[in-house]
């Protein structure tokens, strides 16, 4: 019986490594003062998101008047 090899069980966690690795390198080149910066860039994205969620909402309540 032929032995299936290693590499295929990596190839699924390959884009998780991916995606590891940028904060790896933050850390390593600007300290926790890049890995901050980086937080706050997570949070003004989530924030933007939001109020373009609210807006999307907010307008078609005013052009499709779901308002009473």
């Amino acid at each position: 019986m032929r032995r299936q090899s290693e590499t295929l069980l990596l190839v699924p966690l390959l884009p998780i490594f991916l995606l590891g690795m940028f904060p790896m390198f933050l850390i390593a080149l600007l300290g926790f003062f890049g890995l901050a910066i980086f937080g706050v860039l997570v949070v003004c994205v989530g924030l933007a998101s939001s109020n373009e969620a609210h807006d999307n909402f907010n307008h078609d309540v005013i052009v499709h008047g779901y308002a009473r």
